[in-house]
């Protein structure tokens, strides 16, 4: 009886003395197979507890996954029946306008590149302009200077210009007399040529 409690109790049972040595032996790997069949059905069980969940999430997961990519084809499956049937010619214009356009880039391109040219040469011409009115600027200065000095000198000529301005009027004055001079030339010939008339007649009797 106590060998077959200490078996239950997962305990190997007392030996008994040096004659029952084989058979605490046999106890002993006994109560060890017991242990590790009872170690190994806890840990079952534990692996159990562990699995099985995660069994049922990875199946809950894969219904998932089957329902999005079943979804998928059927959103795919509409839009292919949505789609516009001319949208391979459209396709097409498409690819002959980026042709097109490619093109034109290329002629703007070059026309930029000669636009880029002509702005270097109005800069050149810039650069002679701001020469050329430097060299103006210059002569302005110059010409600023001489009239200057021409004003200067027509101080001087405010006398003679007083002199020019007396002799106008004396010359207005002997225009009014040479006026008056041919007026009364003119009646002194009028006055003689009615003289004349009455010596014409008589020289008609006169014997000269």
């Amino acid at each position: 009886m106590g060998t077959k409690d200490g078996l239950q109790n997962g305990q190997p049972p007392p030996s008994q003395g040096g004659s029952g040595g084989g058979g605490s032996g046999v106890g002993a790997s006994d109560a060890a197979l017991e242990r590790f069949a009872k170690s190994f059905e806890s840990s079952a069980r534990r692996w159990e507890l562990i699995v099985y969940p995660s069994l049922f999430a990875f199946i809950i997961l894969a219904a998932y996954g089957f329902f999005l990519i079943y979804s998928l084809t059927q959103d795919m499956h509409t839009l292919a029946e949505r789609m516009d049937p001319r949208m391979s010619q459209n396709m097409d214009t498409m690819a002959a306008q980026i042709a097109v356009l490619s093109l034109n880039i290329e002629d703007m391109s070059s026309n930029v590149a000669d636009m880029t040219m002509a702005v270097d040469e109005m800069n050149g011409n810039v650069a002679q302009m701001n020469s050329t009115v430097a060299l103006m600027e210059s002569d302005m200065a110059r010409m600023t200077e001489h009239t200057e000095v021409i004003q200067a000198r027509m101080g001087t000529l405010e006398p003679m210009l007083i002199n020019i301005a007396s002799m106008n009027q004396s010359m207005q004055l002997m225009t009014n007399s040479t006026g008056i001079m041919s007026r009364d030339m003119g009646r002194m010939t009028y006055d003689m040529s009615q003289m004349g008339r009455p010596m014409n007649f008589m020289n008609q009797f006169f014997p000269w």
